[in-house]
């Protein structure tokens, strides 16, 4: 679970450069969705590609965690698909399907 916490903790990060880039230029077009540190369990990316009124920051991820996706978009909305279960509103982070 501690590999987990590096999407959970990654996204809202990422979610509020996002806010900021909007609030200078009141558009998410041209938002690279790159993270705030060094990741080592996860890919970052927006897909798809940030337009005038939103986005979805995407972790995708690789090596041990393969299998695992997050995504959070400028709705607040989170998805998971994970080896412990899927959810269209939630982050799921343990066995049996449960929610963060």
């Amino acid at each position: 679970r501690a590999k987990i916490a590096e999407a959970t903790s990654q996204l809202p990060s990422i979610a509020n450069k996002a806010e900021q880039f909007f609030a200078d230029r009141l558009t998410y077009q041209g938002f690279l969705c790159k993270p705030v540190s060094d990741t080592k369990h996860f890919n970052y990316e927006c897909d798809p590609a940030p337009d005038q009124d939103g986005y979805t920051i995407k972790a995708s991820g690789k090596d041990q965690m393969s299998g695992y996706t997050y995504t959070l978009d400028s709705k607040g909305q989170k998805t998971s698909t994970t080896p412990y279960g899927n959810s269209d509103n939630c982050w799921v982070v343990r066995k049996g399907g449960k929610c963060e």
